[in-house]
Order: C-alpha cells, then structure tokens, then sequence
C-alpha cells in the first residue's frame, strides 16, 4: 500500500516551466528518457504489487500518456527497481500530475478488492496485447 505521495524531491536545471515535447511519445516507448532541464518529483509505491502497476499505467503506457497530457507535464516513469513513479515538467503542474497518478493506482487497488477486476485475468490481456504490438 503506498503511504506518503506527498514528495518534494524536485531538480531545477532552469527557469523553463512550460511543458517541452517529449521525444519518448511514438518513438522509444519503454525505454527510459527522461527530459532535462525541467522539475522533477516521485511517488513512492512500496507496496503495490507489479500487477497492480501494470494495469495503472495502462498497456504500452496508455494511461501514464494520458495523464502526462491532461497534467501537462513532460515525462511520467515507473522505476520498477526502486518502486517510485517519477514525473517530470513544469514545477507548477506536478502536484496535479502525482495526484493523477496517485488517484489511478488507488482505483485499480480498490477495484480489485472489490472484484471487478480479475488481476490475473486483466494483466495476461495487457501483456498479451503488448506482445502481439512488439515489432522486434
């Protein structure tokens, strides 16, 4: 269960506090690269199983685009490692963009709680639709 999303681990390289397109969208999806000169913050998800995550950022990362778009900021990524989602952009837009984020990966634990979504059933369909997308 995650239990602080409150994070004030921000890195200012700039005064840039608009959005920057991001090259990861259509062109490296899956690989880690996060945009430079913008603020930084994460959301800590000990806790939350790998099923859990997987289903919250949606299949090829649907969801975390989404949210990236609708909070405008630059770069959202799950550290599976070390189990923090990082998000990247304008130092105004990223509490709206952790709360985001925060409020979808308490969605999907709720759901599954409550049955409506079968975690095995609904993370084989995710990886399976991956798979059949994978060009390499």
């Amino acid at each position: 269960m995650m239990t602080d999303h409150t994070m004030v681990n921000q890195m200012s390289t700039s005064n840039t506090d608009e959005p920057i397109p991001n090259k990861y969208y259509g062109q490296n999806p899956g690989v880690y690269t996060p945009p430079v000169n913008c603020h930084y913050t994460q959301l800590p998800t000990t806790g939350v199983s790998p099923e859990i995550m997987k289903i919250s950022i949606g299949k090829n990362g649907k969801i975390f685009k989404a949210i990236t778009r609708q909070a405008s900021v630059n770069y959202i990524w799950y550290n599976k490692d070390s189990h923090i989602v990082e998000i990247w952009g304008p130092e105004k837009n990223l509490p709206d963009a952790t709360k985001r984020v925060f409020d979808r990966i308490q969605k999907i634990i709720t759901k599954v709680a409550n049955g409506v979504i079968d975690l095995n059933k609904e993370t084989t369909r995710i990886v399976n639709k991956e798979n059949s997308m994978d060009t390499s």
